[in-house]
């Protein structure tokens, strides 16, 4: 835990471009549009920094047994949201009007995004878990 409270408090540049990298390998995965995916991983990064060191503080102050908790539902919580970003984007594939595209369109990117998010939340609760120095 020391480690990860050094790496926040000094090197907050490195800590971005880790977040970065657990990303990498879906944005070209097919599950993004190409209109949009550029912007929609910038945005998941920002997300995703702020929102880590929110999970980070919240873990610090809960139990192992919470913190497993935490862990298996945001597990849960990732696979859930992949099946919607599939969903949302074949939900855009069988649009009808241009309208409807703009809608679902809209509505994957913002589930990409979330999903992308919570991807990165999920990695680090489980690197929280498994280098707590407490019972």
């Amino acid at each position: 835990m020391k480690i990860l409270k050094a790496i926040l408090a000094f090197a907050f540049g490195p800590f971005l471009a880790w977040i970065n990298a657990i990303q990498q390998p879906f944005q070209n995965a097919g599950l993004s549009h190409p209109h949009w995916a550029g912007d929609a991983d910038s945005l998941a990064i920002g997300l995703s920094a702020i929102f880590t060191l929110v999970l980070v503080a919240v873990m610090s102050a809960i139990s192992s047994r919470y913190a497993l908790y935490v862990v298996i539902a945001s597990g849960i919580i990732t696979v859930v949201a992949l099946a919607g970003v599939f969903w949302l984007g074949d939900k855009t594939d069988a649009a009808v009007g241009q309208l409807e595209i703009d809608y679902w369109k809209e509505m994957w990117r913002r589930g990409y995004v979330a999903w992308l998010v919570v991807v990165v939340l999920t990695a680090v609760a489980a690197l929280h878990f498994l280098i707590r120095d407490d019972d």
